[in-house]
């Protein structure tokens, strides 16, 4: 197989040597695989050939959907192996996808070749069709086929094999014209609808001078005046081709509408590209503003001691919370107080345990994080002043040489150190006992007390006890011995 272009060609020898045979002419240069089946092409004895007459096979076909040309000459050749039985070779060309454009230059080339076949043998041809289908011959003789009006399709294309056939018959001349006449049938089948619509094959015999050949009654004159037939298609072909054009120019209209739409939606995308792309670079824009806000935030943040001073704030207030709570445990139980029990009690619940209470109802009023917040530097600093009476007090008990002591508080060594509160009156019939006191928290505080009387009697006691020399308050260190 050749290409010329999109055009594919082929050269098949047909002869006989012990029956028919089908050879591919320079199938190594232009091999062309697989070849049409044999039975759509080929001679087959429709008109006699006598002497030196020959027969040209022209057929319009469609195989695996590509159409193709089938163009062969054929004249009388005996078998090789069992001699003249009346039988026939020729050479024949394929052509696939494309139309002759050079038929008159087509059908000497396959003369020639034929000649070769039967005079020197197929392989004598096959060396002449190699350089038959070289660039400077078969390719120009073909060519891509034109798009025509379907007035000027020409015959039908047989998409099987035993196409409808037309035979046709002409006198070869001196000079040759019956060439010119099958060159214009190939045109004729190219362009112009055939006798019937189911032709696609026409077998023309050109029947040598002397030849006494007649042939059958379905054989007709190969008709002439191509030119003529083709202008008396023009006008339907024409007008054709104008409604084609009008319709052509619609659709063009349309498309043009549809451009101008298609412009017009173009340039308001465009516009709100614009618009998005402006958009875009405001944001842009306001989001360097913001981050350049950051980064001036962030320096006056590094830059600020505040977040440092209130951590230093609030590691003083755990501090101050922490020494609370270590003091705790040394108000409950004084060291000075621990000979009275009874005292003792009394006096922790006054000193601490009404603290502790009112810290115990400020955390369940507070009922949230930020008001214990804020009662815990406030206890804190309450404690710290209740730890400091509290020293005060006790520093005052071991000091009493600074302010004078009741005589009720004076007791014996033995007898417990305790203070007791007396009112300023001392009469022994004045009413001591139960007092109901109220402490920050709003809770009853109950406090008993001894009547002095009661108190007088037990020093007394005491007193006797110990001989009746027990020495006063003041008198209970020598002077060089006191704290």
């Amino acid at each position: 197989m050749s290409a010329t272009g999109a055009v594919d060609v082929a050269l098949d020898a047909h002869y006989y040597d012990g029956g028919l045979r089908v050879r591919r002419l320079g199938a190594d240069a232009a091999g062309w695989t697989p070849a049409p089946p044999e039975r759509f092409a080929g001679f087959r004895d429709e008109v006699p050939l006598a002497g030196d007459d020959l027969a040209v096979e022209i057929a319009r076909l469609l195989i695996d959907g590509h159409p193709l040309w089938w163009i062969a000459i054929y004249a009388r050749a005996a078998d090789k192996k069992f001699g003249d039985r009346g039988n026939e070779a020729g050479v024949g060309v394929w052509v696939r996808d494309g139309d002759i454009g050079e038929p008159r230059m087509l059908l000497d080339g396959l003369r020639q070749l034929t000649a070769k076949l039967i005079g020197d043998g197929v392989d004598q041809a096959d060396a002449v069709a190699r350089s038959f289908l070289g660039s400077d011959y078969l390719p120009r003789y073909v060519g891509i086929p034109a798009p025509m009006p379907p007035q000027l399709s020409g015959w039908r294309r047989a998409a099987g094999p035993g196409p409808t056939t037309a035979l046709y018959v002409i006198d070869a001349r001196v000079d040759g014209a019956e060439w010119d006449l099958i060159a214009e049938q190939i045109g004729r089948m190219t362009l112009l609808p055939g006798p019937t619509p189911d032709h696609s094959r026409a077998v023309i015999l050109v029947r040598a001078g002397g030849s006494a050949a007649a042939p059958s009654s379905t054989v007709r004159p190969l008709p002439s005046g191509f030119a003529t037939e083709v202008l008396a298609l023009l006008p339907a072909a024409l007008a054709e081709v104008a409604r084609d054009d009008a319709t052509l120019r619609a659709k063009v209209g349309e498309g043009a509408a549809t451009a101008k739409a298609l412009e017009a939606s173009l340039a308001q995308a465009q516009a709100a590209a614009a618009e998005q792309d402006a958009a875009i670079a405001d944001l842009r824009r306001e989001v360097a503003a913001l981050q350049e806000e950051r980064r001036s935030l962030q320096q006056q943040i590094d830059g600020d001691d505040t977040l440092a001073r209130l951590q230093s704030i609030d590691k003083g207030l755990k501090q101050i919370e922490t020494l609370v709570r270590r003091s705790e445990p040394a108000r409950r139980e004084p060291s000075s107080l621990r000979d009275d029990a009874a005292e003792d009690d009394r006096r922790s619940y006054r000193t601490v345990a009404a603290p502790e209470a009112y810290r115990s109802a400020g955390r369940s009023r507070s009922g949230s994080e930020p008001y214990q917040r804020f009662l815990m530097p406030v206890g804190a600093v309450a404690g710290i002043v209740v730890t400091a009476l509290l020293l005060f007090a006790v520093y005052r008990w071991w000091h009493p040489g600074s302010s004078s002591v009741p005589a009720a508080v004076q007791t014996a060594p033995s007898e417990s150190r305790a203070i007791d509160v007396q009112t300023p009156n001392a009469d022994d019939s004045a009413t001591f006992g139960r007092r109901d006191l109220d402490d920050l928290t709003g809770n009853r505080v109950v406090e008993y007390r001894d009547a002095p009387s009661s108190i007088g009697q037990r020093d007394d006691a005491s007193a006797r006890g110990n001989g009746g020399d027990r020495p006063s308050q003041g008198d209970r260190y020598p002077p060089s011995d006191r704290p």
